[in-house]
């Protein structure tokens, strides 16, 4: 019976009726089969979905594999392509291969730089919730990314949450964003001297 299912499916597939023929293939219990007809196919999404459902362990490499195609015909490079793909990587809990996706955004390949915040946001949260040994790391990596953007006051924040309060002031007062570096200092007397002696 398997059998007669698969090749009822491949005739569906040749027939472009993808979902009839996905059916098949799991009716036959070939889940691979149905996941092979989609990347060749090069529908990406129902790729994506049963990958994330039957086969969950490939998941990433097919992941990757949409990664390549988009960036092959040249796309690939919005704000939701990584969000979308960095999201069906948390979904199947790849933690640390989430991170690189959302860090994979850089200048040049997103346009906007509130796009680029928001997808580097993303890299932090899921190091933050879900792999603590590189919060830190990933942190300082947005940090940097974010001045280099002239993206100063969310640096500075970054830094701030991971406890790096010299260092977030610092950034403030040499970006010359003193209300931010005021409202950061807040509490601390030591940080509070400083910034009044630089902004008077």
């Amino acid at each position: 019976i398997p059998e007669i299912f698969i090749a009822q499916a491949k005739s569906k597939a040749d027939a472009g009726d993808f979902r009839a023929a996905e059916e098949l293939y799991l009716s036959a219990s070939r889940p691979e089969l149905a996941l092979a007809m989609y990347q060749e196919n090069e529908a990406w999404n129902d790729a994506l979905r049963v990958a994330q459902m039957h086969l969950p362990h490939r998941a990433a490499e097919v992941n990757a594999s949409y990664q390549a195609a988009l960036a092959r015909a040249g796309k690939g490079n919005s704000k939701s392509d990584f969000m979308s793909a960095g999201r069906s990587l948390e979904q199947s809990k790849q933690w640390n291969q989430a991170i690189d996706m959302y860090l994979n955004a850089r200048p040049g390949r997103v346009d906007s730089n509130v796009d680029l915040e928001d997808i580097w946001d993303k890299a932090i949260e899921i190091a933050r919730n879900y792999v603590p040994n590189r919060h830190v790391e990933v942190a300082l990596e947005v940090s940097r990314r974010l001045v280099d953007i002239k993206r100063e006051e969310a640096a500075a924040d970054v830094l701030f949450d991971i406890g790096r309060h010299d260092e977030a002031v610092n950034l403030c007062i040499n970006a010359k964003k003193y209300e931010k570096a005021k409202q950061l200092s807040k509490g601390n007397s030591i940080l509070k001297k400083k910034v009044d002696d630089a902004y008077q």
